[in-house]
């Protein structure tokens, strides 16, 4: 698909729009608002900021990233997988470290669109991104148990000295459960009421209701009104500001540029979080939308939208799937359904600051469990143990014991680290394929064969030549043994070359030449053909033996063979023809199945 900008996706978008698709977008975006309301609240609550800041960053998240991204339904705000990093930076750093991540995060992804290296994410493997979710959704849990229970509030850091806390770090979720049990789990009942509402609300609310209330809003509103009533001293959201310009907000001179490096890792972690949001999204947004998609787009919105969300006071904002997902469910047409949410949000902020003031904490762990407990993707786990898939088993065992044990962000590098390598070795495969020529096909075919073709070997390769997999060519000719006279390179399927790959056929071109054989190569893509100009291999090689197709090829060496015959070894290979199929790495056969000495 043609790239297309972001106002050619808003031309295509409100191309035809009438009162009939505003109305749609209207009733499309109180529902998203009705859901992202509690949502926010809780996100802003588990990224260790006050509830009423992740409000804020999904108001300004749905009028700068709403406006300016290339999915026309995908909704960005306060989101839970980006709590698990914001978390423990708030708690070492205060909210202006929050602050600094998001910035950078911000840069880093647009950076990241603008060079257009969004599908990064996709070479992840998915036993990572699994481990990942579930981490983070655990994490989430962890946390939460004191707002759940009504705890008081303790340090985090667990005695070390000893047992398991020599292996963990104090940020980890192993590290918070114990701090848990050596505090003792004093269980207030209130509070732990008031999250089950909230729980047995969000869960089982009646689907019919949820079209007018979603069952988490409902159980906060409950939760809150019995808080109120029964006179439950809770702890509460607390104050709440009339403004999505808050009086405490980043300014330049705020920033601690020493302290750049000490969060490189959130930074980084933060930033490939932002993306597999936005690669959830997008798939959700691709399927219900009429409008091509753009990834870069996306990234260069989320981007610009945490540049500047920290400087009114908000924090890191991200695609958020439950917001989306209602927005394809609820009908919306086009982005104003987003301004609408943000508007209604605007609104409940600005009218409602007092009410929202009163939400105990406890009720908002409640939904956060709901939310962690979802986000957790047993399919996908369940569907790993029962095929016995042994390697991704323990990629996903790996990456989420380092989640639990060190962190999520040491996790993140991990999984990066395990990414690259399943990415470099994908990248870098060069398969080798070694078919018969059958030269009655040929003929059929209307290629005139003037000779057996006996001593004409046909490899095709497949995957980039480079430095890494260059000595498969010299095993490549050793495979091929001594009673062949040409040998044919088919390159239509090697998208790229690097300067080992281009000397690695000049020295198989060059013991060739001593053994008198011919080298032929065939289809070269127009990349690696430049490489290969640039390296004088068309006139080392000669132009002739440099064709385009595999026919050509094949009609080359046929000339060749009419001008020199092949002398036969004193045991033909198979006394035919045709050549046997085999693998390079494996030695060819004779018809009795021995191996051809």
């Amino acid at each position: 698909m043609q790239p297309i900008s972001l106002f050619g996706l808003w031309r295509q978008e409100f191309a035809g729009y009438n009162s009939n698709k505003f109305r749609q977008d209207i009733f499309a975006g109180i529902h998203i608002a009705l859901v992202a309301l509690p949502l926010a609240l809780a996100f802003g609550l588990a990224s260790g900021v006050p509830a009423a800041l992740g409000l804020v960053t999904s108001i300004l998240a749905s009028f700068i990233i709403g406006a300016l991204t290339g999915a026309p339904y995908q909704v960005a705000g306060a989101t839970a997988i980006l709590s698990a990093i914001l978390l423990p930076v708030s708690q070492h750093y205060g909210i202006e470290g929050v602050w600094i991540v998001s910035v950078i995060s911000g840069l880093f992804l647009l950076f990241l669109g603008y060079f257009r290296l969004e599908q990064f994410v996709g070479f992840i493997p998915t036993p990572v991104l699994t481990a990942f979710t579930t981490g983070i959704a655990l994490n989430i849990i962890v946390n939460q148990i004191g707002n759940l229970f009504g705890l008081p509030q303790t340090a985090s850091a667990v005695d070390g000295s000893q047992g398991l806390g020599q292996l963990l770090t104090g940020d980890s979720t192993f590290a918070h459960l114990l701090n848990y049990l050596q505090s003792g789990l004093q269980l207030d009942w209130r509070a732990l009421v008031m999250g089950l509402i909230v729980i047995l609300t969000t869960l089982f609310l009646p689907k019919a209701w949820e079209k007018y209330l979603p069952g988490s809003l409902a159980g906060l509103i409950i939760a809150t009104l019995l808080t109120w009533i029964a006179g439950f001293d809770l702890p509460q959201i607390g104050t709440v500001t009339r403004s999505v310009v808050m009086s405490e907000r980043l300014q330049f001179s705020q920033i601690d540029w020493k302290q750049i490096s000490e969060l490189l890792a959130p930074m980084l972690a933060l930033t490939l979080l932002g993306m597999i949001a936005a690669q959830q999204c997008r798939g959700l947004a691709s399927k219900h939308s009429r409008f091509p998609q753009t990834a870069t787009v996306g990234l260069v919105a989320q981007g610009i939208g945490n540049l500047l969300i920290p400087f009114l006071g908000g924090i890191s904002a991200a695609a958020s799937v439950t917001p989306t997902q209602t927005a394809i469910a609820s009908g919306i047409v086009t982005r104003v359904g987003i301004f609408i949410q943000g508007l209604l949000l605007l609104i409940v902020l600005l009218l409602g600051a007092p009410l929202l003031a009163q939400i105990p904490l406890a009720a908002l762990a409640g939904l956060l469990m709901v939310v962690a407990w979802q986000m957790i993707d047993l399919a996908s786990i369940r569907f790993m143990i029962e095929h016995r898939y042994r390697n991704e088993i323990l990629i996903f065992a790996l990456t989420l014991l380092t989640t639990l044990l060190l962190g999520l962000t040491q996790a993140i590098i991990l999984g990066w680290f395990i990414a690259a390598l399943f990415f470099i070795n994908r990248f870098a495969s060069l398969q080798t394929d070694i078919p018969r020529i059958d030269t009655n096909q040929l003929k059929k075919r209307g290629i005139a064969i003037k000779t057996s073709l006996k001593g004409v070997r046909l490899a095709n390769l497949t995957g980039p030549l480079l430095a890494a997999n260059a000595n498969q060519l010299d095993e490549l000719l050793a495979d091929l043994g001594s009673d062949n006279n040409t040998l044919i390179l088919a390159l239509n399927e090697v998208p790229t070359i690097d300067s080992a790959g281009v000397k690695a056929l000049m020295n198989l071109h060059e013991a060739m030449l001593k053994t008198g054989k011919t080298l032929i190569i065939s289809g070269a893509q127009p990349d690696v053909m430049q490489m290969f100009e640039q390296a004088g291999m068309d006139a080392l090689i000669g132009k002739k033996q440099m064709v385009a197709t595999t026919d050509q090829a094949l009609l080359e060496a046929d000339k060749q063979n009419a001008k020199q015959p092949y002398a036969e070894a004193e045991t033909s290979w198979n006394g035919s023809t045709e050549l046997v199929l085999f693998r390079p790495s494996q030695p060819a056969k004779e018809k009795g199945g021995k191996k051809r000495k």
